[in-house]
C-alpha cells in the first residue's frame, strides 16, 4: 500500500498536483517515508521530481511533510534538489532551506 501511495506521489509532484501531493502526504501513515521514497528507473525523489519540475507549491508541501532536501539520485555526481533547482534556474527554492 505504501509503495502505492510513494508512487502516485511521485507522478503528482511531476506535474504539480498540489491538491493530490497533500492529499497523499497527509493520508500516509508516515509521510517522511512516502515523500523520500525514490522512483525505481531515474532514481529521483517526489521533491527531486516537483523541483526540477519548477513546481514550488509542492515543493513546499513535500518540504514541510519531511522531504530530505539532501537527497541524491542513482548517480555518481551527489546532485541534490537544490542543485536541480539552481541549475534550472528555478532560484525560488533557494528561500526554501
Amino acid at each position: 500500500m505504501q509503495g502505492e501511495v510513494a508512487r502516485l506521489l511521485f507522478l503528482a509532484a511531476v506535474s504539480g498536483d498540489t491538491a493530490r501531493v497533500s492529499l497523499l502526504c497527509c493520508s500516509a501513515p508516515d509521510p517522511s517515508v512516502v515523500v523520500n521514497h525514490r522512483d525505481s528507473s531515474s532514481g529521483k525523489s517526489c521533491l527531486w521530481a516537483a523541483a526540477e519540475a519548477g513546481h514550488l507549491p509542492a515543493v513546499r508541501l513535500l518540504a514541510d511533510s519531511g522531504a530530505s532536501f539532501n537527497s541524491t539520485r542513482h548517480q555518481p555526481y551527489g546532485r541534490t534538489p537544490l542543485w536541480a533547482a539552481k541549475f534550472l534556474k528555478r532560484t525560488p527554492y533557494t528561500g526554501l532551506v
